[in-house]
């Protein structure tokens, strides 16, 4: 699948991270620890990777940085972040490689885009020593473009054996 005109490929940072260049944002990634208790004592279990965004070396919010992009351009974006934390995952301890990426569903628009988008991902994930397990897709908490197209989504990547999580369900 080519790459958009807009994305670039990331960039191998000297201290072995990665960013990208995504219009005229450079993207890096955070990873928020998660943990889950073991005999009432925290452990490491997971990590969910965040964006961090940079315009001009300086941080905007991931919502500043979200809310500028049109739906064509949200998918992009989801692509390159996916990619990025992918590979920024390589460098995380062991006990945490399982990794939580946020999907949103305002960027599942076509049905023929989901096959190409999980091929992509599936590449990322394995040149990242990652199984299908080991990566929890995150539906956050936005409207869906088009339902029917984002249940199909679901269904492919449960049937690449991804596991799906819903963020924040119920907090509103």
């Amino acid at each position: 699948m080519a790459q958009p005109a807009t994305i670039a490929e990331p960039t191998s940072l000297p201290d072995g991270h990665f960013s990208a260049r995504f219009l005229d944002v450079t993207l890096h990634s955070a990873f928020q620890p998660i943990f889950r208790l073991v005999k009432g004592e925290p452990v490491l279990f997971a990590c969910e990777g965040l964006a961090r965004p940079f315009v001009d070396g300086l941080p905007i919010t991931p919502h500043q940085f979200f809310s500028r992009l049109n739906p064509s351009e949200l998918l992009e974006a989801e692509q390159i972040l996916r990619q990025l934390h992918l590979r920024n995952a390589r460098s995380l301890p062991h006990q945490a490689k399982r990794l939580f990426l946020n999907f949103d569903p305002g960027a599942m628009q076509s049905m023929h885009n989901i096959a190409g988008d999980i091929d992509l991902l599936v590449r990322e994930m394995r040149a990242s020593s990652l199984n299908p397990n080991d990566v929890i897709c995150e539906i956050v908490e936005h409207r869906a473009f088009d339902t029917a197209v984002m249940k199909e989504y679901v269904y492919a990547l449960r049937a690449r054996g991804f596991i799906i999580a819903v963020d924040d369900y119920g907090s509103d």
